[in-house]
């Protein structure tokens, strides 16, 4: 069994965040003052195997182009990848 850690789009590359996203806290624990950078250290320093990486809605392919970038710059998997959450 692996075990991830799921992470929106929007916290790797913050100015996709959403008007909703930026008004109200998800509880994501980026929200918390955590940088992408110091939460992929405790990923790996905690033994997690990767990520579930949450695709935005108006993801493109340059996002997809930077966010590997970053990944790989940190050496983080990406064990699967999860459909744009619907928000009401």
């Amino acid at each position: 069994m692996k075990l991830s850690l799921s992470v929106n789009l929007s916290d790797i590359l913050t100015e996709k965040k959403s008007i909703l996203e930026n008004l109200f806290s998800w509880g994501s624990i980026f929200d918390n003052g955590f940088h992408p950078g110091r939460i992929f250290r405790l990923v790996k320093e905690t033994g997690l195997n990767g990520i579930e990486l949450v695709a935005s809605k108006n993801m493109n392919e340059r996002d997809i182009e930077r966010v590997k970038k970053i990944l790989n710059e940190h050496e983080i998997s990406v064990l699967s990848l999860h459909q744009p959450i619907l928000t009401l």
